[in-house]
């Protein structure tokens, strides 16, 4: 199969994969194959491994690659992702050898529990003090986002190709039409705008038509409308971040490095903090199909909160029990 057919496996796997896979996820998986590849032609040259085609690798192969994440200090959460991307190659060519690791009972590395990137209520206020010192259109679309995402729970590219449309200001709600994973597993959803986010909302629908009408236009479709070359649509993924840097820039240099990412955490986070009980309805707007994917990567229980929580159940239950006993003392049922 040439020099490189790690490479070259990973090709026609991804070839057969079109149309069933979005185009964020086929480069994604270019850009990891293309590493992966580098990194086995690097083990084979130094002859640490027998194999560099999936077809043929055997657990000396896999052995050796977990030994080389070891020596880079890779996280059990990075080995487990790459291990699942050589998983992905060696079930396409027919190769059992992962099946057959398992059978046997071979314990491959796996992702511990991931720490979480969320913001808190004032660090998020900070974000939004921030943007209130950018002019123009700019500094609307950039107030408006920083304050409905993390009081929404959007995804990024969720609330970028909003319709003017799904957004509701008598119910406060926003609907998701293109979640990620649209026409496969993801399904459109609704939600809840929260109240600090509300006079932003209103004062950026105000600007937005001020907007259009500047640009001779009663309406338009986006949500976020973008004005280029003389048409109107909807803003790109790394304009968006362009803005994110700004506010970033205006922030304390020591103030945490966040991304449009963060912000949804943010929203899991506050949420689960004010009330833990409200978990499972947080998960349902966020669009997970369970609580173990929000609690695994965007916000779960603190450690110190449950502790208290443990200790003040038991402790109401014995003053219950105390008054109890006493009363029955003082009646003289005892």
């Amino acid at each position: 199969m040439g020099r490189y057919p790690l490479l070259e496996v990973a090709k026609k796997y991804i070839e057969r994969r079109s149309g069933f896979i979005a185009k964020s996820t086929r480069a994604e998986w270019e850009s990891k194959f293309r590493y992966l590849n580098r990194v086995f032609v690097e083990l084979g040259e130094e002859g640490r491994l027998v194999h560099t085609n999936p077809a043929k690798f055997d657990r000396s192969d896999i052995g050796a690659f977990i030994e080389w994440t070891k020596e880079r200090n890779l996280s059990g959460a990075t080995t487990e992702k790459h291990l699942r991307f050589l998983k992905k190659l060696c079930g396409f060519v027919g190769n059992p050898l992962f099946d057959t690791m398992k059978a046997e009972g071979e314990e491959l590395p796996r992702r511990s529990p991931k720490g979480l990137n969320s913001l808190n209520e004032e660090e998020v206020k900070l974000i939004m003090l921030a943007a209130e010192g950018i002019k123009g259109w700019q500094g609307e679309v950039t107030r408006f986002i920083t304050a409905v995402y993390p009081f929404t729970g959007a995804r990024p590219s969720e609330l970028r190709l909003a319709h003017i449309d799904d957004i509701n200001t008598h119910r406060w709600t926003l609907f998701i039409r293109s979640p990620k994973g649209q026409g496969k597993w993801a399904r459109q959803r609704t939600e809840p705008i929260l109240p600090p986010a509300r006079e932003s909302v209103i004062c950026f629908l105000k600007a937005r038509k001020d907007r259009l009408r500047g640009l001779g236009l009663d309406e338009a479709l986006p949500l976020i409308p973008a004005y280029h070359r003389g048409a109107v649509g909807f803003y790109s993924s790394g304009k968006f971040r362009e803005l994110k840097e700004i506010v970033q820039s205006r922030l304390p240099a020591d103030f945490p490095d966040f991304s449009l990412k963060t912000f949804r955490a943010s929203f899991c986070q506050m949420n689960i903090d004010r009330d833990p009980s409200l978990i499972s309805d947080v998960s349902y707007a966020m669009g997970h199909a369970s609580t173990r994917t929000t609690e695994a990567f965007y916000g779960r229980i603190k450690q110190d909160q449950a502790l208290e929580r443990i200790q003040r159940a038991w402790e109401q239950a014995s003053a219950k029990k105390r008054e109890i006993d006493e009363k029955y003392e003082v009646s003289g049922y005892a």
